[in-house]
């Protein structure tokens, strides 16, 4: 889950890994959302340890959350003792669980579903591409 520190902490880390580990630089949009997906995918059935688990679940979280908000707005806050992105005082998403639910869970969790069902869970969203 995300440190004390805050998911800000390892946002930029995990982009950073991905291009200098695979060669993939990751946008703020949909298809980086995509292939985060499937990285995950490709990745949680293979054994890691927990700490391992742990630090992809936060970065893949971080990188997701930076995606949501440049798609729909918001902006990251602490909800309810966890990070979330905060739309408004009512509606939040959270990365970060949604996250640790696809890799224990598998594609019927995924989080590109999650990224394409934020517009039409809070309607008065903008579209992807319209956030702040």
């Amino acid at each position: 889950m995300a440190t004390a520190a805050g998911p800000p902490r390892r946002r930029g880390e995990f982009a950073d890994a991905v291009e200098d580990g695979v060669g993939v630089r990751l946008g703020r949009d949909a298809d980086a959302v995509a292939w985060l997906d499937a990285y995950v995918e490709r990745t949680r059935t293979r054994a890691l340890d927990p700490a391992t688990v742990d630090g992809q679940v936060e970065g893949i979280g971080a990188w997701l959350g930076e995606c949501v908000i440049a798609a729909y707005g918001g902006a990251w806050a602490e909800v309810n003792g966890g990070w979330g992105v905060r739309f408004d005082e009512r509606n939040a998403a959270f990365p970060f669980s949604k996250t640790r639910k696809q890799w224990e869970n598998g594609a019927e969790d995924s989080i590109l579903s999650f990224y394409e069902m934020i517009p039409l869970i809070y309607r008065d969203l903008p579209g992807p591409g319209a956030g702040g």
